[in-house]
């Protein structure tokens, strides 16, 4: 959460059941207004955590109960009443100072000084105590919520529960200052497209049938032994010995008064035309004639 969330954060905010924040508010420049982006948002509590507010608001409940039965009976207010007055205050507030009878005379019924809602600058001088003591280098408050989401992500989580649980407008926020954190799951993306485009074989196209003589008698092959659905990679053959490093290998075909005429056929019809494999996969497509190389 932001700093200026914590601050505005109360304790009816909180729901136990369910172990989240909703993030209703926040703190900026003196003023309470709507969380960043206008729109409130839900952040997950850990067991410890939640165990930790739910002790902290039992006691301020127990605390401000026990003021209110020392006040005059008929000062006194509801229970349920001083109730919803904790869980509609600040969550976290300033440390209250409880004043003490002396010579002045105080009533152990005045009401205790402090308990008011956090300055940032208060709020940050009480965040450096916190690191000096820990034995911790210093670190801008801000940077916890840094930490916050490297931590979810170095276990697993994914981008987009990260910017859900940060509040980010847009998850290119997201992938822009967290994105490098998770390098290895880019790889293993691109790794299952090699399952994707693989194809798995076709066993109609990869045995015979019993029992098929392929040419004829004389143990030739002739024009009508050749497959009638010829597959594009049958013509992207290349010359013998040839190895080309690109797509660009080259196929023969013979010119036909109807189009293009592949043969397996001894018998040729005119001189060979040479044409790059582009070529040959276009005219396939648009069935006309687009010329040589």
């Amino acid at each position: 959460m932001r700093e200026g969330e914590l601050i505005a954060l109360k304790p009816k905010d909180i729901d136990f059941n369910g172990r989240f924040i909703e993030v209703r508010r926040t703190f900026y420049r003196g003023r309470i207004m709507p969380p960043k982006g206008n729109k409130p948002r839900n952040v997950d509590m850990s067991i410890q955590l939640s165990n930790t507010l739910d002790e902290m608001i039992g006691k301020r409940k127990a605390d401000a109960l026990t003021r209110e039965l020392q006040k005059p009976l008929a000062e006194r207010r509801k229970p349920q009443d001083v109730i919803n007055a904790v869980m509609g205050d600040w969550l976290f507030t300033t440390p209250e100072i409880i004043a003490k009878t002396g010579k002045r005379g105080r009533s152990p019924a005045a009401k205790p000084r402090g308990g008011t809602r956090l300055d940032p600058s208060n709020l940050r001088k009480t965040f450096y105590k916190l690191l000096t003591k820990a034995k911790l280098r210093r670190i801008r408050f801000h940077d916890a919520r840094h930490t916050y989401a490297t931590l979810l992500i170095e276990q697993g989580e994914s981008l987009a529960y990260v910017k859900d649980q940060l509040g980010h407008t847009s998850i290119q926020i997201t992938v822009d200052t967290y994105g490098h954190l998770a390098p290895g799951g880019n790889r293993q993306a691109v790794d299952r497209l090699d399952d994707v485009l693989t194809p798995a074989p076709d066993p109609a196209r990869t045995t015979e049938p019993e029992g098929k003589e392929i040419g004829n008698k004389a143990g030739n092959s002739s024009e009508d032994d050749e497959p009638a659905d010829l597959q594009v990679a049958d013509f992207m053959a290349r010359p013998e010995g040839f190895e080309p490093p690109t797509l660009r290998s080259e196929v023969r075909y013979f010119p036909h008064q109807g189009g293009l005429s592949y043969k397996t056929s001894p018998k040729i019809l005119g001189p060979p035309v040479f044409i790059s494999s582009e070529s040959l996969l276009l005219q396939l497509v648009l069935g006309t004639d687009v010329g040589t190389d």
